[in-house]
Formats: structure tokens, C-alpha cells, sequence
């Protein structure tokens, strides 16, 4: 990817959004959502359009998630959601996700025994009954898939994860460091566990990559077992009820600062790896925006001037179906709006790991 030698400036907007975006300073933190107490079936569009939303372009393709959450949700019941505050400290919980290709999980769509078999497996691991299953990734698919496990269990899921929003690897989260990645279990589709032991969240990142073509490319997840209070102290919070938020909001959703709207012109990709540039001529001759983009949007550009960047989430909407789109989906033709979400104050701390350096974006701010 490019390197940006220009500063950004205070009062780069354009002319659909006529007022100044205050670039240098720390973007305002996105409002605590109203918690949330369930999560039934009625819920699943909307939540999973939030977690679309907050996957800034990655994550996969929510729709198959959201039929199988909803198909769930449907046979088992209303998910309970429950914040840290709800469970004694001791508990013992895990974060739950997929990990692989989405695209494949398309082709051969998973069920909800894979995800309840890795958090069984982990239990049995552990020795301790689990208590609680949060999402290990909100945005994107595993936002909704977090929330197979503990549904097809009888669990509640945690108002937590790991992410603030969707990122490509193991290893980037707000628990690296904090909490240990492993044991963490593998279910596949045809009912085996893996289990991985004592490896850091880079090895264990490492080795999954390995094993997945083994397992079909994809494969369920259990990681990041820790007591309640741990959770609360690292993981952000909030996200589950973040996400139903961003998802139903009718108008702009809140704390969304918008950017400008306009026609896909270019999409380039590197054909070495998944990364490329998207190139927007903006509505109302406001100028050209381009964003760099690798699983996730990285980086928005208006007129050769830094405008968001990761971690923040940049999300754009196509505005004839009012769903976000991923890299994946980018097409010369499309009308899309680009805004910006603040990412989670966890997540924000955390930016020298979180940032345009975790995609290999190098010297853009110098």
C-alpha cells in the first residue's frame, strides 16, 4: 500500500458534509448503547446489519450467518445478554467465533453443533463449567456467530468482545497480551476438535492458518477463556448492544460522522495479496476519495488528505440497498456513502497495535 507524506489538516470535508472535520484531534467516542436483555429471532436483521456495519468492509458477508442465528434462535429461544456486572466475577467465560473463509462457509454453510462443540470442548479442557460465551469478533460474521454457541447451549452471551469491530487475524485484540489466547479448540464440520495448548495468540494465529486447509478451510472456535472480571477489565464492552444500535438506527447511526458520497470509478487489487484501492468520485464535484483497503477498509483519503484510518471503523453503504459492503463486493458503477465510526475507547488505546501498521500501512501520517 501507499505512503501518505502529508499531514492530516483540521478542515478537510467536503462540500455535501460542509462542516470541518477536526482531523488532529481524538474523534469524539461513540455514546454507551442502551443495553439490551435478549436477543430474539425479530432481532437477527437488524443486528446483523449492524455487524456489517462495524466489520469496516470485512468479516464476510453476514447473510447466511444471520439465517443460521435466527434459525436458532428460533428452535432454542430468546438469547439472554448479560453484562459483566450480572455474573459474579469467578465466572468462568470464553469468546466463540469462526475462523477461515467466509466464502466457503457460503458454499457449506455450518450449523450451530460446531460452535457448541468448541465451547464444550474447551469446557472439558478446563475442567469448569462455563458460565457465559461472548462473540469473539463483532463485526462481520462472527458477531453472529459468537452468539450460536451460547444459544445453542442454554448459555448468556456476554456483552463484550475482543474486537470492537473486525479484524483479519488471532492475534489482533484487545486481549493480546492481557489474557491468554489458549487453550483454544477447533470444531470442524464433521465433528472433530482440535485442541491448541500453551502458544501465544501470534503461534496459536500461526497454526490455525495451517490447520485450516486440513479441516476444509474453516472450522468453529473457542479461545480466550478468563473469569468475568478479566472480561470486564479488557474486552470492550457493550458490543452486542452496539451492534443492534448501529443496525437499527433509521437515520445515521450513532456517533456515525459521515464523509461524502459518489461513484465507484476504480477498484484496483493487488493480485498478490487481498489488499487494493478503491477509488470514489464524490457527488457534487466535492473531489476524489480513495480508500486503501486489505480485509477491511484501512484508510479513506479525500483529495490527497488523511480523512479516517484504522482502527476506526469506515463503513460504505451502497445507497440502492442501504447495506454495507465489503472489499469483496466492491464494483466500478456502485453509489456509496462513506462514514466513519469511532472505534470503542478499548480498541482506541490500543491503536499501536490496531492501527494501518497491523495491515502493513507504513509511513502514511509522516
Amino acid at each position: 500500500m501507499s505512503k501518505w507524506p502529508d499531514q492530516p489538516r483540521s478542515d478537510v470535508h467536503c462540500a455535501r458534509y460542509p462542516q470541518p472535520v477536526p482531523l488532529t484531534e481524538t474523534p469524539p467516542t461513540t455514546a454507551e448503547p442502551v443495553p439490551i436483555h435478549h436477543l430474539g429471532p425479530q432481532d437477527v436483521e437488524a443486528y446483523a446489519a449492524g455487524c456489517a456495519l462495524l466489520g469496516s468492509g470485512g468479516g464476510g458477508d453476514v447473510g447466511a450467518a444471520a439465517l443460521l442465528l435466527r434459525r436458532t434462535l428460533g428452535e432454542r429461544g430468546p438469547l439472554q445478554v448479560v453484562r459483566p456486572g450480572d455474573l459474579p466475577e469467578d465466572t468462568l467465560v470464553c469468546f466463540a467465533g469462526a475462523v477461515g473463509s467466509p466464502t466457503v462457509m457460503l458454499e457449506r454453510l455450518p450449523g450451530d453443533r460446531e460452535f457448541g462443540l468448541a465451547v464444550t470442548a474447551l469446557r472439558e479442557r478446563l475442567g469448569r463449567p462455563i458460565g457465559a460465551v461472548a462473540p469473539l469478533e463483532i463485526g462481520g460474521v462472527n458477531g453472529l456467530l459468537g452468539l450460536v454457541a451460547p444459544a445453542h447451549l442454554g448459555l448468556p452471551a456476554l456483552d463484550v468482545d475482543a474486537m470492537g469491530r473486525a479484524f483479519p487475524r488471532l492475534d489482533l485484540t484487545v486481549l493480546a497480551d492481557r489474557v491468554p489466547a489458549t487453550p483454544a479448540v477447533l470444531a470442524t464440520s464433521s465433528g472433530g476438535t482440535i485442541l491448541l495448548d500453551r502458544l501465544d495468540a501470534a503461534t496459536l494465529e500461526q497454526a490455525v492458518r495451517g490447520l485450516l486447509p486440513a479441516v476444509g478451510t474453516w472450522a468453529a472456535v473457542a479461545l480466550h477463556s478468563c473469569t468475568v472480571a478479566e472480561a470486564a477489565r479488557y474486552a470492550v464492552p457493550g458490543s452486542i448492544s452496539r451492534a443492534l444500535s448501529v443496525g437499527s438506527a433509521a437515520g445515521p447511526a450513532p456517533g456515525r460522522r459521515p464523509v461524502g458520497a459518489g461513484t465507484v470509478v476504480q477498484v484496483r487489487r493487488d493480485g498478490a495479496s487481498r489488499g487494493g484501492v478503491l477509488t470514489l468520485d464524490l457527488d457534487e464535484d466535492a473531489g476524489v476519495l480513495r480508500v486503501d483497503f486489505s480485509d477491511e477498509h484501512v484508510l479513506a483519503v479525500h483529495d490527497g488528505m488523511p480523512v479516517a484510518w484504522a482502527p476506526d471503523i469506515i463503513a460504505l453503504v451502497d445507497e440502492r440497498t442501504g447495506r454495507a459492503v465489503t472489499v469483496d463486493a466492491l464494483r466500478p458503477g456502485q453509489h456509496l456513502t462513506l462514514s466513519v465510526l469511532p472505534a470503542p475507547a478499548a480498541v482506541a488505546q490500543r491503536a499501536d497495535l490496531l492501527g494501518p501498521a497491523a495491515y502493513g500501512l507504513l509511513g502514511w501520517d509522516e
